[in-house]
């Protein structure tokens, strides 16, 4: 088994395997801030993938840190280069728009 967890733009930003067991539970998911996607996969004995999805939101910053993606402020300007890409601004100037 597998899981993913997804931003709205369907980027993969975390990817990890589940040991399969007949009870699983993931703990503590790394979420991205507003809302992402889980997705978890499961591959049966005979190849066929099975799979679920469900959209969450998060309001917890700190669940952003096992994620895999750049949490730097280059600029220190209080937004992330993760969210600064997001956003289209220069994660390595504080006043983009001047």
């Amino acid at each position: 088994m597998s899981y993913e967890i997804k931003d709205f733009r369907e980027a993969v930003l975390k990817n990890e395997s589940i040991t399969p067991s007949k009870e699983w539970k993931i703990e503590n998911i790394p979420l991205c801030m507003g809302g992402c996607y889980l997705y978890v996969y499961a591959t049966l004995d005979n190849g066929k993938t099975l799979s679920e999805n469900i959209w969450i939101h998060n309001c917890d910053e700190s669940r952003m840190e096992n994620l895999d993606i750049d949490l730097s402020d280059p600029d220190a300007d209080g937004l992330n280069t993760y969210i600064e890409n997001i956003y289209g601004t220069d994660p390595y100037k504080a006043d983009t728009d001047g």
